[in-house]
Parts: C-alpha cells; structure tokens; sequence
C-alpha cells in the first residue's frame, strides 16, 4: 500500500464512504489483505483517538465538554476509560504494535515499569504477533505488580458485551476480554 512513515496510517485503496468500502476491481490478494490489517489498526486506534478528544474537551471546554460527549452517542463512562488510559501512557510511550487492552493492563503502574512490560510484551517486528498476548500480560502484571490494581479507577463497572457505537452490533466478551472500566 505504498510506504508511509512509523506512526502513519497506510491510505486504503479504493473508495471509502461512511457506510462502505469500494476496492479495486484489480486488488491483489496481499493489498487485500494488508487492507484488512490497516482497518484493524484504525479500529484500535479509534481508543487513543476518543481518549486524546475526551481530554481534550474536558480540558479546553469545561462548560460544554458534556453536550460534545452526548453527541457522540458513545456512553460516557467509555470514553472516560479512554481518557483515563491516554492520560496514564502519553502519547509518546504508546507501542503502535500492542493494542489498547496491552495498554490499559499497564496504565496504573508506573511509567518506568509500563514501559518495561510493554517492551517484554511488543513484538519482534511489524506483523509478528505480540510476545504476549493481553492474558499473559495481565497475568504477569498482576503476579509481579501487587501494586497494579491500586492505580485503576475506584468507580468501576464490568463490561462483559462490547456495543459498536457506529453499528450497534453486539458482541459478547470471553472472561479473558472482560473489562472493568471508570464509571
């Protein structure tokens, strides 16, 4: 898909609309599939992207913040876990190879032991899966970091379906992708 620089989104071929993706005709099967994969990273990366938004308007529109939090028909205490996350890792730490979820299993500690769990768990190269997967992950914070629950949020509530707040698709979380997130 052409080259782009680290920390660049790749374009996507074709024609994108809010409710459709149009591919070219001629796409071969590995543009195809490096498509899928770059959709995948944007979908991901949508948690930074409200995160960075929800601090910011807290931050710059203390009186509105909540009208613009409404608007985006996502539930409030969602994008409060996002903010929360983007606060703990800045932007400058997060690892563009690990998802979100390997994220928030290291936002309570301390900056110096998040990055060092995020480096153990972070793939060798791009398209290598993780060295640890967001279980073994959370398994190893929580054995070596008694400390980890102590830095999450105190209002909490367990999320065990995930609601696409474009679609409204509905997906039920294994115990393993269960969250518990800031109300």
């Amino acid at each position: 898909m052409g080259e782009t620089k680290p920390g660049e989104v790749p374009m996507i071929p074709g024609q994108i609309t809010e409710t459709s993706l149009d591919l070219p005709e001629d796409i071969t099967e590995e543009r195809a599939a490096e498509c899928g994969r770059v959709l995948l990273r944007m979908h991901e990366s949508s948690c930074w992207w409200l995160g960075d938004w929800f601090n910011f308007v807290q931050e710059h529109f203390p009186e509105t913040w909540p009208q613009m939090v409404e608007a985006t028909e996502y539930q409030e205490r969602t994008l409060r876990k996002f903010g929360w996350m983007c606060r703990r890792i800045p932007r400058g730490k997060r690892h563009e190879l690990l998802s979100p979820r390997h994220h928030e299993i290291v936002a309570p500690l301390p900056p110096e032991k998040q990055e060092e769990y995020l480096k153990k768990a972070a793939p060798e190269k791009p398209g290598d899966p993780p060295k640890l997967s967001t279980r073994e992950l959370d398994e190893e914070v929580r054995s070596g970091e008694p400390e980890a629950d102590r830095g999450r949020p105190r209002n909490v509530e367990t999320i065990t379906e995930f609601v696409c707040p474009e679609c409204g698709a509905v997906s039920p979380m294994s115990s393993v992708q269960t969250r518990t997130v800031p109300v």
